[in-house]
């Protein structure tokens, strides 16, 4: 279903509904996200969690609502940067784990 390799990257056609959501789900920073035509849309866990990673970023899931010096975002899950480089702050995009880091 994935192939970092080939553009598009997600190829939907080689799984099924249920395997994708199954996949889409484990996505930590909440940038994949699914919709069904048919079945159970995407749910915010119970009870929310935050889970800091030694070095980063800090993970949160659950009914979340982020507030701050920027338009409030709504989501089920998010990668919030503690490295201060990722150019999506305050959300991470992995930038203290490139090579030039």
């Amino acid at each position: 279903m994935f192939d970092v390799d080939k553009r598009p990257w997600i190829q939907p056609a080689n799984g099924t509904a249920d395997k994708i959501a199954e996949v889409v789900r484990r996505c930590p920073s909440g940038a994949l996200h699914y919709r069904l035509a048919a079945g159970p849309a995407e749910v915010a866990d119970v009870p929310t969690t935050v889970t800091v990673i030694e070095g980063g970023p800090i993970l949160l899931r659950g009914d979340i609502e982020l507030r701050g010096s920027f338009p409030a975002v709504r989501d089920t899950r998010m990668a919030l940067c503690v490295c201060t480089r990722s150019a999506r702050l305050p959300f991470c995009d992995a930038a203290c784990t490139s090579p030039a880091a």
